[in-house]
């Protein structure tokens, strides 16, 4: 749930401080993380609903990781290939948000007991909202120690979401 909110509220302070890049970038990137998600989404959930949900999961984890120890690596400096790396992890970071979404829906709503459901999907939703919590302050704090820190703390999570998916799959 914390990755999902990275994207929007880490891109403009990220271009902003770090890259020392224009204000609009930022919305040009967001609304092309859109647009993939409307063109991309139902094709890419119809061909990944013929694999497992926990390992789909552990794939958006990974590109997760791999778009956070991305911004990781860009936010070292002010190099002329920052903004297009920039706009390639923007990509993953996309079809993380598109893998992960149906995949973990469904395992939420499969996990309980039928009578239990209703509240294993209202505390999956609750966990969004602890995330849009937590975001800023996780972020702020880290990116005031530098620039890399949130990416690199975001991506060990994720990177420990997948060992942890893992481990959990044959109860999930």
């Amino acid at each position: 749930a914390l990755s999902t909110v990275m994207l929007g509220l880490t891109l403009p302070t990220f271009i902003r401080a770090a890259l020392h890049s224009p204000a609009w970038l930022a919305s040009v990137i967001l609304a092309g993380n859109a647009v993939l998600i409307a063109v991309l989404g139902s094709p890419l959930t119809s061909r990944l609903g013929r694999h497992r949900r926990t390992r789909v999961l552990c794939l958006a984890a990974g590109l997760w990781t791999g778009w956070s120890l991305s911004l990781g690596v860009i936010a070292q400096g002010r190099a002329p290939w920052a903004v297009p790396a920039l706009i390639a992890a923007t990509l993953l970071f996309t079809l993380a948000e598109i893998t992960h979404a149906p995949a973990s829906m469904a395992i939420a709503a499969a996990c309980g007991p039928p009578q239990a459901r209703g509240r294993y999907l209202a505390v999956f939703q609750y966990s969004f909202v602890a995330a849009e919590i937590i975001a800023p302050v996780f972020f702020t704090t880290l990116f005031g120690i530098g620039h890399a820190v949130p990416f690199l703390a975001l991506g060990a999570v994720n990177a420990g979401a997948i060992i942890c998916t893992l481990r959990l799959e044959r109860h999930l």
